[in-house]
């Protein structure tokens, strides 16, 4: 059964499908994640992981917005990555 792709939840708004044509079945990587969730995501996956304080300075952005941008970059990933699996 094809199950329609999942886009990621936008504020106030509940989930959208939007129909997308049969896909091959098999191993593929999924879609990029966008803007800085990359570099954010590689940094936090460190070991020891790097202080806000750290990340603020390497990502040129403020320690404030680390948390809610990291909950941002998780909630798009898990969403890709559900596409991915159920596609």
């Amino acid at each position: 059964m094809h199950r329609p792709a999942v886009r990621p939840l936008r504020r106030g708004r509940g989930p959208r499908r939007a129909a997308s044509p049969p896909r091959p079945r098999g191993r593929r990587r999924p879609a990029p994640a966008p803007g800085r969730c990359p570099q954010l995501v590689a940094a936090l996956a460190e070991d020891p992981p790097p202080t806000y304080r750290e990340l603020s300075h390497r990502l040129g952005m403020p320690r404030g917005s680390i948390g809610p941008t990291r909950a941002r970059c998780l909630a798009c990933l898990r969403v890709l990555l559900h596409a991915e699996r159920y596609a």
